[in-house]
């Protein structure tokens, strides 16, 4: 799936992702591609991405998350990639 990771000043990651577990709301959430389509607020904490063969983490905090059409966006005020 399509994956956006954006802050206000500028994209931190564009790409896809297979696998994605993001802290939700009311708790963690793993996404796959074909997920349904939602609208969640997340909570602060760590965002892993899985892009093939590799990974990729970033710590973000609260913000929202978009699915649909297989195209994920999350905006949240500060992330970055540890």
């Amino acid at each position: 799936m399509k994956i956006e990771v954006i802050t206000p000043e500028k994209i931190i990651f564009s790409g896809e992702a297979s696998d994605v577990v993001i802290e939700g709301y009311e708790g963690q959430l793993n996404l796959l591609d074909r997920h349904a389509d939602i609208i969640s607020f997340t909570r602060a904490g760590e965002l892993h991405l899985k892009t093939g063969a590799s990974k990729k983490s970033f710590e973000i905090s609260a913000g929202v998350m978009k699915i649909e059409n297989s195209k994920l966006s999350i905006l949240s005020s500060d992330a970055k990639e540890i």
